[in-house]
């Protein structure tokens, strides 16, 4: 009962996904941020579709780590354009850019192949560690677009009708 809510669920974000993905497409600006947001929502749809190929056994285990790393890919590239937005080529823009290049080609490195360097102090250096590393960057990358947005940008989409 637990796998078939858990593959019915996946099914359900792939539908909603694509559903909105559409909507943005239609309806949605012709800029770099709405074709970044775009990808973003299509490449959830995919990673979704692939987790339940890979949990039924109709695609290869690494497929659903290649696609999770591009769905990763994806947001924080979304987050990355709208700082972009606000600060510009500063130097904090750069140094985030490139971490988050390194980190998902880990991703991508140790996750396809289970991988694992090393240990550092006890702590594992695996795929598992990078993906922390990944959700961390991503809260320092909402933060950043947070804090250099104004109140009137960051809530404008709340207030259109």
């Amino acid at each position: 009962m637990t796998t078939s809510l858990m593959i019915w669920g996946h099914e359900a974000a792939v539908v909603a996904y694509v559903i909105f993905a559409a909507l943005v497409a239609v309806r949605g600006s012709r800029t770099l941020l709405a074709a970044l947001f775009l990808a973003a929502l299509l490449l959830t749809a995919a990673w979704a579709q692939s987790f339940v190929a890979v949990y039924l056994g109709y695609a290869p285990d690494w497929l659903e780590n290649v696609v999770s790393t591009a769905r990763d890919a994806g947001w924080l590239c979304l987050a990355l354009g709208l700082m972009h937005r606000n600060t510009g080529d500063t130097f904090s823009f750069r140094m985030l850019s490139a971490s988050t290049a390194v980190l998902l080609g880990l991703q991508l490195a140790l996750g396809s192949n289970a991988l694992m360097v090393g240990a550092v102090a006890g702590v594992r250096v695996d795929v598992t560690l990078i993906r922390l590393a990944l959700k961390i960057l991503g809260f320092i990358l909402v933060e950043n677009v947070i804090r250099n947005t104004s109140r009137g940008e960051l809530w404008a989409l709340a207030k259109r009708n």
